[in-house]
């Protein structure tokens, strides 16, 4: 939560939307982009972020990708303006990355330009042991009641100190064999057909 913050609301003209983000199986160093639309006709200026990502439930356990890196200041609108960064936690499967600029300079923003897309961080994952699946990737809903590890969702510090949050379309992570993998599979499940038929 930041600190000396009014009030907090909804900021519905934001939106991040995860959708589902293929992956190669086995494999570390895998580089994917987040992204956020502002659809309103007003910049929206921001003094922070807290940006909260989790795979599955969060508690890893070595069966889902797990973070390697989140950077949210290079390439995207906080590089202009030099925020403190504070990675509040970083376990394998859940990361929070705190940005904060000089609460007290009305000039130290980050800009979402009115009708873009822009990067929101770029995020660095490993699939070392896995060779398909599905989990769910949340930027927001997080909820130690239902069993998360840890509760929040991705949310903003407007100038004027109104923390908001943005409207969040969570989505999923799924590593996909690659072709040579899938043939394998198939020729083994044919052979497995054929010695099913003999037999009978």
């Amino acid at each position: 939560m930041f600190l000396g913050l009014r009030a907090w609301g909804q900021a519905p003209y934001l939106t991040i939307t995860v959708g589902t983000i293929e992956l190669l199986p086995n494999q570390a160093g895998q580089v994917v982009e987040l992204w956020i639309e502002n659809s309103d006709r007003q910049d929206f200026q921001a003094k922070g972020m807290n940006l909260r990502m989790q795979i599955d439930d969060g508690k890893g356990g070595g069966n889902a990708p797990v973070f390697e890196a989140v950077e949210a200041v290079l390439g995207t609108p906080w590089e202009s303006v030099s925020p403190g960064v504070k990675p509040a936690v970083t376990d394998p499967e859940y990361r929070d990355v705190r940005l904060l600029t000089d609460p007290f300079d009305d000039h130290q923003v980050g800009v979402l330009p009115a009708g873009s897309l822009t990067r929101l961080a770029t995020v660095t994952l490993d699939t070392t042991g896995l060779n398909g699946g599905t989990w769910s990737f949340r930027l927001a809903g997080m909820s130690q009641a239902n069993g998360d590890l840890y509760p929040g969702s991705t949310d903003y510090a407007a100038v004027g100190g109104l923390q908001v949050h943005s409207t969040v379309i969570n989505g999923q992570l799924t590593v996909v064999p690659e072709p040579e993998t899938w043939a394998l599979i198939g020729s083994l499940s044919l052979l497995a057909w054929a010695i099913a038929r003999r037999k009978r």
